[in-house]
């Protein structure tokens, strides 16, 4: 019963995609650092200050 059967096409092959050139950034760790440390304090709400102790214990993680 091969006339119910569409008749077969050639695959043809998928044109790969064109491969971007990324670019790598480095920083300083102690730019990233602060970067981290900015990010928190700053992450909540913009009204958010943090109390004393909050930056003792943050500093503490942070290892400074």
């Amino acid at each position: 019963m091969s006339f119910l059967r569409s008749p077969k096409k050639p695959d043809l092959p998928a044109e790969p995609e064109p491969v971007e050139d990324v670019a790598v950034i480095e920083e300083d760790a102690e730019v990233a650092a602060r970067k981290r440390k900015k990010k928190i304090l700053r992450g909540g709400r913009r009204g958010t200050i943090i109390s004393g102790i909050q930056a003792a214990l943050l500093k503490r993680k942070l290892g400074e």
